[in-house]
């Protein structure tokens, strides 16, 4: 998962607030490129082919002309709302965006606190699941509960990241990278399991796994591999939910 490049702290904050957050894939998105859509070729284009029209074919050409321009300027507004979409290329790839965004402080981290942003997870019942239930996803919700128990203070990253650790196309971590901002490039989390059961001498704790398994020839099992924790002091609890 990555959150848009303008999703500040203060929206993350509120989005805590609301309790609820929204997971889907990139294809439930008009712009498949995330808020990111390049319609600058698209508007040179048209404006030189308005140069190449008649003149009775300009109004056409105009038309189209603005109606691109204030879709880009849509598109710009669209890219500043809060929402999370999955991160679709592969570990590798997903591995560069990572760096080349997170050193930037413009893309997949936000800056906090964990005493601020302590949770403990939830995951609600999903819509029942189809043949093209890798789109239901997009009905789960996560609902963070802060907790006054906690003396945690560190100054961490919050972040979304897609791994290949299971053989489901669609499967959502959130975690926290406990590393100084500087050493945090070439490391990124992985392991056979997903489960990471320590704390302190961890890269990453992994908050939330939606994980599940299928083939081609069977449907998605969305109820198997359901993860949630609970956090104290220094360690982490895993427990498997069934949902």
């Amino acid at each position: 998962m990555k959150i848009s490049r303008y999703f500040t702290l203060k929206n993350f904050e509120s989005l805590l607030v609301n309790k609820t957050l929204h997971f889907a894939t990139l294809s439930n998105f008009f712009d498949k490129n995330e808020g990111l859509l390049n319609t600058a070729p698209t508007i040179k284009y048209l404006e030189e082919a308005q140069k190449r029209t008649y003149v009775h074919q300009n109004i056409w050409q105009q038309f189209n002309l603005e109606k691109v321009k204030t879709h880009h300027e849509e598109n710009r507004a669209d890219r500043k709302k809060i929402f999370a979409s999955c991160w679709s290329e592969l570990i590798q790839e997903s591995h560069i965006h990572w760096n080349a965004f997170g050193e930037s402080g413009k893309g997949v981290f936000v800056r906090s606190s964990v005493d601020k942003l302590q949770p403990s997870f939830d995951l609600e019942h999903l819509s029942d699941t189809t043949e093209e239930s890798v789109t239901s996803i997009r009905h789960s919700k996560v609902n963070y509960r802060s907790s006054n128990t906690l003396d945690l203070t560190w100054s961490n990253d919050i972040a979304f990241s897609k791994s290949d650790i299971f053989r489901a196309e669609e499967e959502v971590r959130f975690a926290i990278d406990l590393r100084d901002s500087n050493d945090r490039a070439n490391s990124f989390l992985k392991t056979d399991t997903g489960i990471l059961v320590g704390l302190k001498n961890l890269d990453f704790i992994d908050l939330v796994t939606i994980g599940y398994d299928y083939s081609p020839t069977e449907k998605l099992d969305i109820k198997n591999r359901f993860i949630s924790f609970g956090l104290v002091a220094d360690k982490i609890i895993f427990s498997d939910i069934n949902v």
